[in-house]
């Protein structure tokens, strides 16, 4: 019989398939590249806010209410005393309807 190694094991015919594949790996990484980049230009370009003219986040209602689900941006720093230049400052804008997921208008 065939002794095998400790940690050794058979590669199932899936694994071998792909570790046996004709297509370099630098072409599987470059497409995947391509494919995230196609991810990230379909997001909205974040307003600047107006106390620190930096990009904000873009958040999402988890409210039960009419606003559920609805995208607003915000100031991407953390909360902190109104008096603390290092805090978010209080900018706030929803993003267009007409822009939402599944939203027909």
């Amino acid at each position: 019989g065939v002794s095998w190694a400790a940690g050794s094991r058979v590669l199932s015919q899936d694994e071998s398939e792909l570790s046996s594949s004709s297509e370099p790996v630098c072409s599987q990484s470059s497409q995947l590249s391509a494919e995230w980049r196609n991810v990230f230009s379909s997001l909205p370009k974040p307003p600047p806010c107006k106390g620190h003219n930096e990009p904000c986040v873009l958040r999402t209602v988890k409210k039960d209410g009419p606003n559920r689900n609805r995208q607003f941006w915000t100031c991407a720093r953390p909360a902190g005393s109104r008096s603390d230049p290092r805090a978010r400052c209080d900018f706030f804008k929803w993003v267009s309807k007409s822009k939402q997921p599944g939203n027909k208008t």
